[in-house]
C-alpha cells in the first residue's frame, strides 16, 4: 500500500519537513510491512520510532533503515534528531504528534478497518458512575 494512502487520515503530518499537502504524493513509496521493533524490519517496511519507558525507538532508526525500512515515522518533538540520523539514509521521514496513535491508525488502514480509525483518534475518557441507594 502506498504511504500517501496510509497517512491520509493522520493530522498535522510532516513528510521530510513538508506539510503533507505540500509533499509530492506521486513519489510515495510502496509499504510492504509495518514495524515498531527495529529487529523485525523487512525491506519495504515502515518503522515507527516509539519512545518507551526504558528505551527510545528513535535510537533504532538507523538500524531499521539498514534493514530496509523505506519510511520512518518519528515523534514531531524528536524530528531534528530523526532527521540527523537519516541524513545519509534513503528513507522518508514522517513526523507526527503521537507515534502510538499514528501506528494504531495506520494499522487499521492497512488491515482495511477504516471504520475503527475515528475511535482511535478520538481521546478516550473514563467515566465512572456511583449508584447510591436511598
Amino acid at each position: 500500500m502506498k504511504l500517501s494512502r496510509l497517512i491520509d487520515s493522520l493530522e498535522n503530518v510532516r513528510i521530510n519537513g513538508l506539510f503533507a499537502d505540500q509533499w509530492n504524493a506521486s513519489s510515495s513509496p510502496e509499504i510492504t510491512s509495518i514495524h515498531y521493533r527495529s529487529n523485525e524490519v523487512r525491506p519495504g517496511g515502515m518503522f515507527f520510532a516509539i519512545k518507551g519507558q526504558q528505551t527510545d525507538g528513535h535510537q533504532y532508526i538507523r538500524d531499521a533503515v539498514s534493514k530496509g525500512a523505506v519510511v520512518v515515522v518519528a515523534d514531531a518533538a524528536q524530528q531534528n534528531d530523526a532527521g540527523q540520523l537519516l541524513d545519509d539514509a534513503d528513507a522518508v521521514v514522517v513526523s507526527v504528534a503521537d507515534t502510538r496513535k499514528a501506528l494504531a491508525a495506520v494499522s487499521c488502514i492497512s488491515n482495511g478497518d477504516y471504520h475503527r480509525i475515528p475511535d482511535i483518534l478520538v481521546p478516550i475518557r473514563l467515566l465512572t458512575f456511583n449508584r447510591k441507594k436511598h
